[in-house]
């Protein structure tokens, strides 16, 4: 990828994971939002489907349609690496555009979509609550509210067992503060947190596998996965650790995974595979770990 901040990275990695089969969000939807979603259909909406945003689009909305192509619910997740004190008034304005619509009979009306914002590497802090106090001239007053969720108060085990197994990859993301308060460490301290974090990638990438090999994820969600993990370890360790044998070790096991999927005769998939992840600006070395394809067929795609 191009140079950016570790945040906008993030940023795109995380919209990145939403791109997988319906199957693998509606886990997620269904852990943040509690809702029934059978018979329906999840997809990401398009930014021409939300008028009104000049500056900033919310990070994610998505639609859940019935069989008909109806509309018959809308979710809005907004992903944050730290708290804003006015994420209220954020998510306020975010819902009161995405919900604007006419009826047949050219009534204006403001639907809001159901909310919720996915805190990757925070702390649950005193401005968790993200509710704001709506006042009218006339007297009415209306309380709104958003529902917060806290990726440190979820282990691996957790996301998996809960169907959220999508957002394992930024489990990786909470290591940010402790590897880089690290960093200016004794070489002890530097090497076991280091250590730690490998540790951690390597969990993840084989609970990943693991989920594949039982059928709970199919090979579309396991490479969107597996490059999500691969991009934020690298982002990690170009930052904080320089260290060729933790890399070795970590690619050597996405290595082992890719041959599999070699064995397995997915030469056209990968392919696909390759042309979706350079499409998104992943660097080529990570394609060529993920993919098992050589440089120059990835050069050529």
């Amino acid at each position: 990828m191009p140079k950016k901040t570790f945040r906008a990275a993030i940023d795109e990695v995380s919209k990145y994971l939403f791109q997988a089969p319906d199957s693998a969000i509606s886990g997620v939807v269904k852990g943040l939002f509690g809702d029934c979603l059978e018979g329906l259909q999840l997809s990401l909406a398009p930014n021409e489907y939300i008028h009104g945003f000049s500056r900033k689009l919310p990070d994610l909305v998505i639609l859940a349609k019935n069989s008909g192509g109806e509309v018959n619910a809308c979710f809005h997740i907004e992903i944050q690496t730290q708290t804003e004190s006015n994420m209220g008034f954020r998510m306020y304005d975010y819902g009161s555009i995405i919900g604007r619509t006419l009826s047949s009979d050219g009534e204006q009306l403001i639907t809001f979509p159901h909310q919720a914002v996915l805190y990757i590497k925070p702390d649950r802090t005193s401005d968790s609550d993200h509710s704001v106090k709506i006042s009218i001239p006339d007297g009415q007053k209306m309380l709104y509210h958003v529902n917060t969720f806290y990726l440190s108060e979820h282990g691996t085990d957790d996301l998996v067992l809960s169907g959220m197994h999508l957002l394992l990859p930024l489990k990786l993301v909470l290591f940010q503060p402790k590897l880089k308060s690290s960093y200016a460490s004794d070489e002890e301290t530097k090497n076991c947190v280091q250590e730690e974090f490998r540790d951690e990638t390597k969990e993840i990438i084989t609970k990943i596998n693991n989920l594949y090999l039982e059928g709970i994820i199919n090979m579309a969600v396991k490479n969107i996965m597996l490059s999500a993990t691969c991009e934020i370890f690298g982002q990690m360790e170009q930052k904080y650790i320089h260290n060729s044998l933790i890399v070795d070790e970590v690619f050597g096991l996405v290595r082992s995974i890719s041959k599999m999927m070699k064995e397995e005769g997915k030469a056209e998939g990968k392919v696909e595979v390759a042309k979706a992840l350079i499409a998104k600006g992943f660097d080529i070395e990570v394609v060529i770990e993920l993919t098992g394809l050589d440089r120059k067929t990835i050069q050529s795609i």
